[in-house]
């Protein structure tokens, strides 16, 4: 069965989604297990992923550092609209975040999923 053309933007908007709430998981997951990646770590660090229009990076410790060697990017195909902080920061231990945020991952199609993280640390999204 041959894949139309909307059925084939649905799918590239749906792996950016998935992308971005996979990444997601993996910054809280790390923060939760106090995961070290850099060499000089000594304790616990906090995990986030940095926002952007065309992309994310997933980045250790807190502030978001551009320049950190650790940090993961991803670009998106589509676009990313926030709706909170351009950083999702997860706290060491307990994964909860400061401030909760909704994101909205979008393409020129119409597809769009709003991502919502909650102040414990929960991760949901519409599809």
């Amino acid at each position: 069965m041959a894949l139309g053309a909307e059925e084939l933007r649905g799918s590239s908007y749906r792996d950016d989604r998935n992308t971005f709430v996979d990444e997601l998981y993996q910054a809280r997951g790390q923060a939760m297990h106090s995961v070290c990646l850099a060499a000089s770590c000594s304790a616990a660090l906090a995990h986030g992923v940095h926002v952007e229009t065309s992309g994310i990076t997933v980045f250790e410790g807190s502030p978001y550092n551009p320049a950190d060697p650790t940090n993961q990017s991803f670009t998106l195909r589509g676009s990313v609209s926030l709706g909170g902080p351009a950083d999702i920061i997860f706290a060491p231990q307990s994964g909860e975040v400061s401030a909760p945020a909704q994101i909205t991952v979008a393409d020129a199609f119409n597809h769009a999923s709003v991502v919502s993280v909650a102040s414990d640390g929960q991760i949901t999204w519409t599809h």
